[in-house]
Parts: C-alpha cells; structure tokens; sequence
C-alpha cells in the first residue's frame, strides 16, 4: 500500500482517518461505462475524468478488497455536483501536487 492515502495492511475493516486525505479519483473506475460507440453529449457529465478528492475513511468488503470513503465534485451542464461515497481502492491515488 503506498502512502497515507492507502490503507494500513495491519488494520482489519474500518480506519477512519483523523484527517482527510487529498487524493485524485479516477470516475471512470468508479463508473465504467463504454464510450467506444463515440456520442459525445455536451453538457453532460464525464465520468472518464480523474478529479480531486478528499479520502476519509477505509473499509473492507466481505471479499477482503479495500473500499475508501471519499468525497469529490464532478462537473456537469449545470455546475459541479458533490458527493461522498464507498469506491473502489483501486480508483484512488494519493494527490501530492497541492491541486484541489
């Protein structure tokens, strides 16, 4: 596991961080969906864009794969939606770069 934005090996489920942690979550992970067939919709919502988050917790699932709790925005026709939800660990990478 790389870094603080990565759970503890040592932890069993649940590790809530005092702090949160920046990171970038990949939406296309979070939200696979095939764009092969080449509709481009404007205004619409881009789940293959990689947006920055804030990572408060970790937990497993019953499969043993880690979840992280984040929270994030992603843009739309409208503006910027944010939410906080369980994705993948996969899908999240530690932010270093001081982007937000």
């Amino acid at each position: 596991m790389i870094d603080s934005a990565q759970p503890s090996p040592k932890r069993g489920y649940l590790e809530t961080l005092k702090v949160s942690k920046p990171v970038w979550v990949n939406l296309a992970m979070v939200y696979p969906v095939d764009a092969s067939d080449g509709v481009h919709l404007e205004g619409g919502i881009d789940f293959r864009a990689v947006v920055p988050g804030e990572l408060k917790m970790w937990n497993r699932m019953t499969s043993g794969h880690w979840v992280a709790f984040v929270a994030f925005s992603y843009r739309s026709g409208e503006g910027y939606t944010r939410v906080s939800q369980w994705v993948l660990a996969d899908a999240v990478k530690p932010r270093t770069d001081g982007r937000g």
